[in-house]
């Protein structure tokens, strides 16, 4: 019979021993495009060799390592709830217990890397760790089963010759009768949770194997190392490295010492090979084939590459099992389709010989998921969920890193009429005894980890800034006269705002307005760039992981400071969101575990988080608006090179000015946000007709108008549910849409908020600085035109769709607009644009790459585009223009109808204020502009920070005669006395 080792069929190596670093953007296949220098940097991450960085130590040697993402083990019995009736014939009643949740943990030992490092060998030292928080049930739950070393016994009392086989089986069956113990009922046993998973001493088997020595009366499901000693005790396992050809990166050369597995039906030999899911060839793409060694079931086991998937903002191919391991294969002893047979490796071991007497073992999907329907009949209680119950890898395709994985299989047996003379009426089943899910994702200090190696430092990686005023395209570009200053202290801000009669911030190039961008045009100009205040600069180029502070006092210089008792974030202004959220994610080893995150956040992570608030910069919620909206304060340097902090309580006029200002106030240093605790994200994702996408939206529209008309608060919150937390893709070409919405925990109408109202506390400070840092711009060569984008937009739409967007990285060539469009509206505007997209004009001719559609609830900040009313937002980009040498009329026209037919507002950051907003007048545009004049007024009378934009235009009329406008201003902003006049007509 064979030992508890042998039946080691769902060991951790299943799937990945541990998930680690992976690139922060994606790119084109590793083997054609990435040059050397990355080709390089990611042999560093993948090659493992004696002196390779800790990360990649830890990614390949010790999964415990708390900078790696745990792997769990989550165990669901199938409890027989009908054992008598089962005795007498009938389907056994099956019922899921669980899961029983633990730690898998992994730690290579005895590690010696040979073959002058291109091969390391190794013993593994595998245990579990229990999670009862959790775990549903407790290990000394009841489970009543199949009695696998029984049947064990009984197959190999069955292959000693007849006449010895019946006297055995007969003594046999008379025990079983006889024995005594209520765990013991003819074929079937009722064992604890725990014993069942980690093993127990059968006494029934212990007396048999007396006369029966290959009998081993101990059994468990699943080994559970208890001391290094038992890992060093195995036979070494042995994998290349790729030191010399990286595509055989982490393959598996011995198993056991063995190259090869004999125990196949003869004439197959089984070679050793493959990755144990940890590490596969790097430059993989969407059809690839790689294969996973399963050493727990004797064989490989192909993957396909089969879809994209996003973790994280990280592109990612998922790779499922190939259908065709489970189909009928004699080679493998598999004549049931579904159902892998492990019965002759499992009791003769990797060497042993064909037919090995042992109990029947199989593994499948749980549930029999695609398997022959007769399995999942011959049972009551099988309920085959195909998304619940898959399994699938994701890996990073230009690094072959395995970032995520949800491996589930389940393990079952077999009993029968065969046996009838322990239990004389049982029928022939297969039965279900147990499955696992072996599960892990990499977090964003993971994510991060590699992005370094390939972006280069955070703020040197655009065509333009920090030493040029470009876009990070290297378009949009200021006047060359314009200074540029890179402060390296809050102090230096300060001083440079009073060098210089114009003024502005910039952060990483994010914007598409040259306009608001520039200073002005002259060398009186000067932009100062955020991101190169030394603290933060060295936060951008070399993430702090929080771990690093544990036991330590946090320096107040440092960038991010986070308070968890007050659940808030303050972080200095040319911090990136995709710095911050990576850092807070990893902030779990003081009050919150599962770490933290800001509520809401962009689409688009690597703009500065000053530059997203002053754009009012968003991602898709009812609940938390904007950036802008997840304020408690911010601080800013005034034009008089004072240093003033805002907040909603104590300058709630100024705070609703400054929360989205544009950079027209002054210039933003840090900013304090609300966090809440990370909690699990569920994504849906529908694909639609354009007509089918805008139906549901005018349901939603009516229900929310008609809502708002009747004054049902909670009626519009409903309404607005329909849409919270949801993004849209609208592919104009194929007239598809692509419905992403997202699910948690604390997701449901009443969270709804229909305006948000901020709420918190201010300060003002005084500080000087010295003269220093301040440039003249260098001149960056911009990204070159693709000259083959202005032709083929179904081509381009549907590559985009299918291959482009998970790989797109800040710099693709293309200008960005934006729009937002009333709820009221919304759908009625989608319908009368669509018309025209795919009338007689064909305008969807323009678009290349699919429309973005996101949901935003009302805000109180005066110049945000969600002013006054809940809004979608479109986010369009026109990659023809710029490649064509001339503007794409059909594109331009869809920006024209967003504009004329939906009264939308152009989004303060995007492309098109000269041609779509020409003569702009804030006065009839946004309600509160005035308001926002008189914030301008006493902070910056002389117009330091108007840039070269002539929209900064404020004018009013008392009684119907006009005034100037500061005699209507007060503390309050803008007196009710007063009317806000629109501007003078255009020339």
């Amino acid at each position: 019979m064979p030992s508890r080792a042998a039946l080691a069929w769902l060991a951790a190596g299943l799937t990945c021993g541990c998930l680690a670093a992976a690139l922060a953007f994606g790119a084109v296949p590793l083997h054609n495009y990435i040059e050397r220098r990355v080709v390089e940097a990611v042999q560093e991450q993948v090659v493992w060799s004696p002196d390779s960085p800790e990360q990649v130590q830890a990614r390949f040697a010790d999964n415990s390592d708390p900078s790696m993402p745990p792997l769990r083990a989550r165990f669901h019995f199938l409890n027989i709830t009908n054992l008598e009736a089962v005795r007498q014939g009938a389907k056994p009643e099956l019922q899921e217990v669980g899961p029983y949740t633990f730690q898998s943990v992994k730690v290579k030992r005895q590690v010696e890397f040979v073959r002058d490092g291109d091969a390391v060998r190794y013993h593994e030292y595998r245990y579990f760790r229990p999670l009862p928080e959790l775990s549903n049930g407790s290990l000394s739950d009841p489970i009543t089963t199949l009695n696998v070393p029984l049947v064990g016994a009984v197959e190999v009392i069955g292959s000693l010759g007849v006449w010895k086989a019946r006297r055995l089986l007969q003594m046999l069956a008379a025990w079983v009768e006889r024995w005594g113990d209520p765990r013991v009922q003819g074929l079937f046993t009722t064992r604890t949770a725990g014993e069942l998973l980690f093993g127990y001493e059968d006494q029934l088997l212990r007396q048999l194997s007396r006369f029966v020595p290959k009998l081993n009366p101990s059994f468990g499901l699943q080994p559970n190392m208890t001391s290094p000693d038992q890992a060093d005790a195995e036979a070494p396992t042995q994998a290349n490295t790729g030191l010399r050809q990286l595509s055989r990166v982490w393959q598996t050369e011995l198993w056991r010492n063995v190259s090869e597995i004999s125990s196949w039906a003869p004439p197959h030999l089984e070679h050793v090979r493959g990755s144990d899911g940890v590490q596969f060839r790097p430059g993989l793409a969407l059809g690839d084939r790689v294969e996973l060694w399963l050493g727990e079931i004797y064989r490989a086991i192909t993957l396909v590459a089969q879809e994209e998937v996003d973790q994280g903002g990280v592109p990612l191919l998922r790779l499922h099992f190939d259908p065709a391991a489970s189909e009928v294969d004699p080679r493998y002893f598999q004549y049931v389709r579904g159902l892998w047979n492990i019965t002759s490796p499992t009791a003769g071991g990797p060497s042993g010989k064909p037919g090995q007497p042992g109990p029947p073992i199989f593994l499948s999907r749980p549930h029999y998921c695609d398997a022959d329907p007769a399995l999942a009949a011959g049972v009551i209680g099988l309920n085959c969920q195909p998304e619940l119950h898959e399994s699938h890898l994701d890996v990073e395709p230009n690094t072959g890193i395995t970032l995520g994985a949800s491996v589930k299989l389940m393990m079952s047996s077999w009993f029968g009429r065969k046996w009838s003379m322990i239990d004389a009426a049982v029928q022939d089943t297969y039965l279900p005894i147990m499955w696992v899910e072996i599960a892990s994702q990499a977090g964003r200090q993971q994510l991060r980890q590699l992005a370094p190696l390939l972006l280069g430092p955070a703020s040197h990686t655009a065509c333009g800034l920090p030493t040029e005023l470009a876009n990070f395209q290297g378009y949009y570009e200021c006047n060359d006269a314009v200074k540029l200053g890179r402060p390296k202290s809050v102090e230096e801000v300060q001083a440079m705002v009073g060098m210089f009669p114009r003024v502005k911030a910039s952060g990483v190039g994010h914007s598409w307005f040259k306009e608001s961008f520039c200073a002005g045009n002259d060398s009186n100009s000067l932009n100062i760039v955020m991101t190169e205040l030394q603290p933060t600069l060295d936060m951008m180029t070399s993430p702090i992981d929080p771990k690093n502070w544990r036991g330590k006092t946090i320096p107040a210089s440092f960038p991010i400071q986070v308070d968890e008792l007050a659940q808030t974030v303050t972080v200095a202004a040319g911090i990136t969101q995709r710095v911050l959220l990576d850092y807070l994610a990893e902030y779990k080893y003081w009050k919150q575990p599962s770490g933290w995150t800001l509520p809401a956040f962009t689409w688009f992570l690597d703009q500065t988080i000053g530059g997203a608030v002053s754009t009012a910069s968003h991602g898709s919620s009812m609940k938390w608006g904007s950036l802008s909206s997840q304020l408690v304060s911010l601080r800013m340097v005034l034009a008089n090179g004072t240093l003033a902090e805002f907040s909603p309580k104590k300058t709630p006029h100024l705070f609703n000015a400054v929360g989205a200002s544009v950079g027209r106030l002054g210039v933003i240093t840090d900013l304090t946000f609300r966090i809440v605790p990370q909690q699990a994200v569920q994504r849906t994702l529908k694909e639609m007709s354009f007509d089918d996408f805008v139906n549901q939206l005018q349901e939603t529209q009516a229900d929310y108008v008609a809502a708002k008309q009747a004054g049902d608060v909670d009626g519009m919150k409903r309404a607005l549910f329909q849409v919270h937390e949801t993004q849209a893709f609208w592919a104009l070409p194929g007239a598809s849409i692509q419905r992403v919405d997202y699910e948690h925990l604390n997701k449901e109408p009443s969270s709804v908020l229909l305006n948000i109202v901020p709420g918190a506390e201010p300060l003002v400070k005084s500080m000087n600085g010295p003269e220093d840092d301040i440039f003249t711009q260098q001149e960056k060569k911009a990204l070159a035109a693709n000259t083959r984008m202005p032709v083929n937009p179904r081509f381009w739409s549907n590559f985009y769709v299918s291959q482009l967007r998970p790989k797109l990285v800040s710099g693709t060539f293309e200008s960005r607009k934006k729009v937002a469009i009333p709820m009221s509206r919304a759908a009625t505007c989608l319908e009368e644009v669509g018309k025209e997209v795919y009338g007689p004009g064909k305008l969807w001719e323009g678009a290349r790459t699919p429309f973005l559609l996101r949901f935003i609830t009302a805000e109180d900040f005066y110049l945000s585009p969600a002013h006054g009313e809940p809004v979608m937002y479109i986010n369009f980009e026109d990659y023809v223009s710029l490649s064509a040498g001339k503007p794409s009329e059909q594109f331009e026209q869809i920006a024209s109808l967003f504009r004329q037919r939906c009264g939308a507002r152009w989004h303060w950051g995007k492309e098109g204020w000269t041609r779509h907003a020409q003569c702009f007048d804030g006065a009839k545009e946004y309600p509160k502009w005035c308001h926002f004049g008189c914030a301008v007024q006493e902070l910056d009378p002389t117009g330091k920070f108007a840039s070269e934009w002539e929209g900064w235009r404020f004018n009013a009329t008392r009684g119907g005669a006009v005034v100037p406008f500061a005699s209507c201003c007060g503390p309050q902003g803008f007196s009710s006395e007063c009317q806000c006049a629109s501007r003078a007509p255009c020339k």
